[in-house]
């Protein structure tokens, strides 16, 4: 009667065992499958969201107060409060833009037409900062003058929004879908990237 007893004991301790280590295994399994999960998820956000896309510096005050040269025409002018009104809109308000003197923001546009590699430059925005702090911006458009429009899509400012979107600090995406695309694509984008509008939600309302 003993040894059938130690025979069953010693059943039930290697099952225990073997319970153990399944429940071990098991555990690793799922402690792994959340590690990938967690690397496939952020890895589709930095896919989704252009690492260029960011704001590494900041204004500190809005509104941002703008002007123009005298270079620039009334199509141009009228384009660009078009591109003001919409970032402002699209945002509810968290940036926004009023024309005055002391100038944030300065608009001046050119008659000739440069080019790098082989392309023509429609635009150009660009600021500069103390630290992480933008301080002032400038946008610059070219092949201005004759009353004709040269940039971007007749039925959406792209070109201007893109520049403007440059001095908030906002690089350019490899992502075709993006406003931010290094070129212009004939009218195939007529809207600001979500990302870009929850980006300046999330981070200007703290700074008015």
């Amino acid at each position: 009667m003993d040894h059938p007893r130690r025979k069953h004991e010693h059943h039930d301790t290697a099952f225990l065992i073997f319970l153990i280590l399944f429940l071990a295994c098991l555990g690793l399994i799922v402690l792994n499958a959340r590690s990938l999960f967690a690397q496939v998820f952020v890895g589709e956000r930095t896919h989704s969201v252009d690492p260029a896309l960011n704001l590494s510096y900041h204004w500190d005050h809005m509104p941002l107060r703008y002007s123009f040269s005298d270079g620039c025409t009334n199509m141009i002018k009228e384009r660009m409060v078009w591109a003001f009104s919409i970032l402002q809109n699209d945002t509810s308000g968290a940036v926004r833009f009023v024309e005055g003197s002391a100038p944030d923001l300065v608009i001046t546009c050119h008659s000739e037409l440069p080019t790098e590699q082989g392309l023509f430059r429609q635009g150009e925005g660009t600021f500069n900062s103390q630290g992480t702090k933008i301080v002032s911006g400038q946008i610059e458009f070219y092949n201005i003058g004759d009353g004709r429009y040269h940039a971007g899509c007749i039925q959406y400012p792209d070109v201007e929004l893109h520049e403007l979107l440059h001095t908030f600090s906002f690089g350019h995406s490899e992502l075709k879908t993006s406003i931010m695309y290094h070129t212009t694509q004939d009218c195939a984008v007529q809207s600001v990237d979500e990302t870009i509008i929850d980006m300046l939600v999330h981070d200007y309302p703290s700074r008015q």
